[in-house]
């Protein structure tokens, strides 16, 4: 059975390139779609009900290898297609290579995972508000690389009732390496805050959590300040939050974290426990 292999894109051919064609607002032109800002500073389509608006023509200056195409942070919806043309001719005549009409928004969910009466069991595909989420990637990956100068992009979302907006473009060249992704590593954000338990079985965090000034009774507990507080626990709690509070330096724990545990009141004489986290 053959096995999918990551691809790494090296080069992007398109920040070189002299783009052309179709119809944009003045205010935010063809030109946005090299723009790093992808969600400030999108090309928008003026009129994306004629198809001929949302042409992207794309000269790259020489014949280049192509390996990857794309386009990011669209507003396009789940009826969307796409058709690539690649030549060495500016009039595209004859084309070297023509990836024809296909669905941006593909299938992403087994139907036998859906219940029957959901509108999205027959395709698979998300709606056209949840293809926005992350959105609606334009994403060609030729099977074979291809050669040209010039690439055609042509973009049908006649039915979209909003603004049609095109964020960031990548026509680049790639490596597939030898050895693919880890199996069983998944992609995901990695939360950096530090957890701990209390006795009581209360996690309390680290940075992110709520801040010192919920909590007037960590004053009490820094070593050298005597005497009463009327912000102050008792005399007992008081001394055991000094001890605690000495040890915040070792790592033991976050100030923040025994801050949240010391105002709901659950932390015990025991010292907490750390909770190992995951960093897959």
């Amino acid at each position: 059975m053959a096995v999918t292999r990551g691809l790494l894109i090296t080069e992007n051919h398109a920040l070189g390139a002299t783009l052309s064609g179709g119809a944009f607002e003045v205010l935010l032109p063809r030109g946005n779609l090299l723009e790093p800002e992808i969600i400030g500073k999108p090309a928008r389509v003026t009129d994306a009900s004629d198809k001929a608006n949302s042409v992207i023509d794309v000269d790259l200056g020489a014949v280049k290898r192509i390996r990857f195409i794309g386009l990011f942070g669209t507003t396009l919806t789940a009826s969307s297609q796409v058709r690539v043309t690649v030549s060495n001719e500016s009039d595209f005549d004859p084309a070297t290579t023509v990836i024809g009409w296909q669905d941006v928004v593909t299938r992403a969910f087994d139907s036998l995972s859906l219940p029957w009466s959901d509108p999205r069991w027959w395709t698979g595909k998300p709606s056209t508000e949840e293809a926005r989420l992350w959105g609606a990637p334009v994403v060609i990956v030729p099977d074979l690389a291809i050669e040209g100068r010039y690439v055609r992009i042509e973009i049908d979302d006649e039915a979209n009732p909003d603004d049609l907006d095109l964020g960031y473009l990548v026509i680049g060249d790639g490596v597939v390496p030898v050895r693919t992704y880890d199996y069983g590593r998944e992609f995901g954000l990695l939360d950096a805050s530090r957890e701990d338990s209390t006795q009581g079985g209360v996690v309390v965090t680290g940075p992110g959590d709520a801040p010192a000034a919920a909590c007037p009774r960590l004053e009490c507990a820094q070593p050298g300040r005597g005497g009463a507080d009327p912000r102050c626990a008792a005399p007992a709690r008081q001394g055991r939050l000094c001890g605690l509070r000495a040890r915040l330096g070792s790592g033991a724990f976050s100030a923040r974290g025994l801050c949240r545990a010391v105002a709901s009141g659950e932390w015990r004489r025991a010292a907490p426990r750390r909770v190992p986290r995951s960093v897959d």
